[in-house]
């Protein structure tokens, strides 16, 4: 999984291949074919992976993501209208031209700093 996500960090989903992770992980392809069946079961079982950990961290007592807690930023702003504008940071022609002018790093750069912009 570490080596799928070293991947995706570095080249973007579409230079991911079970051969590509297999040689990163420092395993044969047939092994990481068999824990995952395609490369769509690599990233199905990535985003669980991701989904159980974001569980984990609702439930954790004294975490800013569980009920109840504090706002931590900008409360003074429309959550409604902020989440909608965080959201269309993804929309597809944006993330490919991006994508197209700088690839993952800035898109993962640019993201981070206007959703730090806006919650500060």
């Amino acid at each position: 999984m570490r080596a799928t996500e070293g991947l995706l960090d570095a080249h973007g989903a579409e230079h991911v291949s079970l051969d590509r992770v297999a040689a990163e992980a420092g395993v044969g392809k047939g092994t990481v074919f068999r824990r995952f069946g395609s490369r769509t079961g690599l990233f199905q079982a990535l985003l669980a992976e991701r989904a159980e950990a974001l569980a984990r961290a609702i439930d954790t007592p004294g975490t800013a993501l569980r009920p109840g807690s504090p706002p931590a930023a900008r409360p003074d702003l429309d959550a409604e209208f902020v989440s909608h504008t965080l959201l269309a940071m993804f929309d597809a022609d944006l993330v490919r031209n991006v994508m197209a002018r700088g690839g993952v790093s800035r898109l993962r750069s640019s993201v981070r700093a206007l959703a730090g912009a806006l919650l500060r």
